[in-house]
């Protein structure tokens, strides 16, 4: 009887669905074709075929297919005597592709408004993980939504966290390893509103007049400037 070594994968490996493979075995003994399948509970059952028979050329190039497990194996055998055979030693992960459109860096958006969150997912994935940090997900971790259902877009109302270094993380809730975030950073800012002056005041030479504003965010000072080129340029009028 044949017998077989299956090199790769032989466990630990993370493969993308979608992405190309090669899956490698040696051969002790004459074997023309090969049957592989795969397992999605660690190996008790091999319900899924690869193929049913392939050349034996000790490497098959595999299109990884949409199932999301931390549980695969793959075996390979003789085609014509299933009980010459190897398996993985140890679980492979499949996992989604995840990437996230925007922000995607260089955005500045500002506290209460809502933007959009975009992202796409190759493999099947319910929902998904989104949060945002302001150290590059060091230690400052904030979950937007804990499971946004896919395909998305998210409505994201901009928290109160004023910050020239913002970057929005995506993930599949159960493979934290799935994942992709902002390529750069982002800015959040205050966000203010001008009530008055706002437009066709007619305001007299030396009178006192009321600058006044809203604003959202914790911003404990404002710069006031003016402009007498319709905001062409800006002239301090408190710093």
């Amino acid at each position: 009887q044949a017998g077989f070594t299956l090199t790769a994968p032989n466990g630990g490996e993370n493969w993308l669905v979608g992405s190309t493979q090669t899956l490698t075995w040696i051969t002790n003994g004459t074997v023309n074709f090969v049957t592989l399948a795969y397992s999605t509970d660690s190996g008790l059952t091999y319900p899924n075929l690869i193929t049913s028979s392939t050349t034996n050329m000790g490497n098959f190039s595999w299109t990884v297919p949409d199932t999301v497990s931390g549980t695969v194996r793959v075996r390979v055998a003789d085609a014509t005597d299933a009980e010459a055979s190897d398996t993985s030693n140890a679980d492979v992960r499949i996992r989604v592709a995840v990437t996230l459109g925007a922000p995607n860096g260089g955005e500045q958006w500002r506290v209460g408004e809502v933007r959009t969150i975009t992202w796409s997912a190759v493999g099947t994935v319910p929902a998904v993980r989104l949060q945002y940090s302001r150290d590059n997900f060091i230690s400052d971790i904030q979950t937007i939504h804990a499971a946004a259902p896919t395909p998305g877009p998210y409505a994201w109302t901009i928290p109160d966290a004023i910050s020239n270094t913002v970057k929005v993380r995506i993930m599949d809730p159960n493979d934290p390893g799935a994942l992709d975030l902002s390529n750069a950073d982002m800015r959040i800012t205050a966000n203010f509103t001008v009530i008055a002056p706002n437009g066709g005041e007619q305001w007299v030479v030396g009178s006192t007049q009321n600058v006044t504003w809203t604003k959202a965010g914790s911003v404990t000072n404002a710069k006031i400037d003016y402009s007498t080129d319709a905001g062409g340029t800006w002239v301090p009028i408190i710093g």
